[in-house]
């Protein structure tokens, strides 16, 4: 029912709004299902549901970034022309968290990470001659938006400041791009706004829509993922091919409980796994060669193993090996070896992974790189959802910077001999 309903949950969305929003899936004329709702389940010709969805789980937004754009090296400073910009502000006191707008002065990439710099816009609300604003609803109202002159968003800048009253700052990949009308005779007049400035401007969009969307989009990017971590107790690790249990005292920021749910490992190499924990403790620049393998394909007995091999300079050259009976296949026994390289090296560090499988290669990227335009339903498609959840999770949580290098079969065999 998500995907057929607005952002607030309130109104129901007409037909063609619904293929646009799961990008034309659906072909052919309106469904009778769909009819039957419009006649039984909304009020009026604004399409509002009698009962309106709670807690809705939104991931049918359109969002569009600013782009990053390719400067030389010797200038990473770009300059977009009229490009507005909006996001939810949530650095600030829980009472002035809300809807941020603004222009776009300027995008700095010098450094890794993209920053914009913005002029504050403050929306407005607009009147329409002979009709009451009380009748309208907030997807029906119409905002202006213009410079603010100085609020608790202003930051010092020796650079910018003086040129712009409220000149604030943001990652340019936590923006989407909003647009808006410049000032004009035609929509002041319509609107009775002759006593805004002509640096005003109108917005295309209800702000309460674009609220909703940046609220939305915020909670995609920054919400809080489950933590992975060990409050120094004892951890106790079944085994489903056996009856025995290892339990011990750790002291990692990472939970192993969730791993002996789906590995077959013996005791002893649960220990090596623990012991080289610790050993990578103290450094943060890796160079591994993981493979797996699968047996006994089409009896009972199949069974998966994967392992990896560390062989950085100046780091200790271990190794680490195991195996699982659970959904077997090739490609699952490659993902798990890279999921145990990232559980066992320590928090912020860098890493090169080795692997002939291309395969491994191009999901972690997409997944890593693309997880924030895809839906939930979209990611659940994905083979092994499970395993590459873990490894991003892992990567975002202890600020890994991972590289894959493709290696040929017979390469990483030496290696792991």
């Amino acid at each position: 029912m998500d995907q057929l309903v607005s952002l607030s949950g309130y109104h129901l969305l007409t037909w063609d709004e619904v293929k646009i929003v799961n990008k034309n899936n659906y072909k052919g004329p309106k469904p009778k299902w769909f009819s039957h709702i419009e006649d039984n389940y909304t009020l009026s010709h604004h399409r509002r549901l009698v009962t309106p969805l709670q807690d809705i789980i939104v991931h049918n937004y359109n969002v569009i970034r600013p782009k990053v754009s390719q400067s030389s090296r010797d200038n990473n400073v770009y300059h977009p022309r009229s490009q507005f910009i909006a996001f939810w502000n949530n650095n600030c006191t829980k009472a002035n968290a809300d809807l941020v707008l603004g222009k776009t002065i300027e995008q700095d990439n010098t450094y890794d990470t993209s920053i914009t710099f913005y002029q504050h816009y403050i929306p407005t609300q607009l009147n329409t001659p002979h009709i009451s604003n009380a009748s309208r609803t907030p997807n029906s109202s119409h905002h202006a938006i213009y410079p603010c002159l100085g609020c608790h968003i202003r930051e010092p800048n020796y650079r910018l400041g003086y040129k712009y009253t409220c000149l604030g700052s943001i990652k340019t990949s936590s923006c989407n791009i909003i647009k808006a009308t410049p000032y004009n005779n035609n929509w002041i007049k319509n609107f009775d706004a002759r006593h805004l400035p002509k640096s005003a401007l109108l917005l295309n969009k209800p702000l309460h829509l674009i609220r909703l969307t940046s609220y939305n989009d915020y909670l995609n990017i920054f919400s809080s993922a489950p933590t992975l971590r060990n409050n120094n107790t004892n951890t106790t690790i079944s085994f489903s091919d056996t009856s025995t249990s290892f339990s011990s005292s750790s002291s990692f920021q990472f939970d192993f409980s969730f791993i002996s749910k789906c590995l077959l490992i013996s005791p002893f190499y649960i220990d090596q796994f623990k012991n080289s924990l610790i050993t990578f403790d103290s450094y943060r620049s890796f160079n591994f060669f993981t493979d797996g393998s699968l047996s006994h394909i089409g009896t009972p007995e199949c069974r998966y193993g994967f392992g990896w091999i560390q062989v950085a300079p100046n780091t200790p050259r271990l190794q680490f090996q195991g195996c699982s009976c659970f959904s077997p296949s090739s490609t699952r026994a490659e993902i798990f070896s890279i999921l145990m390289v990232l559980l066992s090296i320590p928090s912020y560090s860098s890493c090169v992974i080795n692997t002939d499988s291309q395969n491994c290669i191009t999901t972690f990227y997409n997944f890593i790189n693309e997880h924030r335009t895809l839906s939930i339903r979209q990611q659940l498609k994905i083979n092994n959802y499970d395993l590459w959840y873990t490894i991003r999770e892992l990567v975002f949580q202890k600020h890994l910077l991972v590289t894959f290098v493709k290696v040929k079969l017979m390469m990483a065999s030496l290696r792991m001999t």
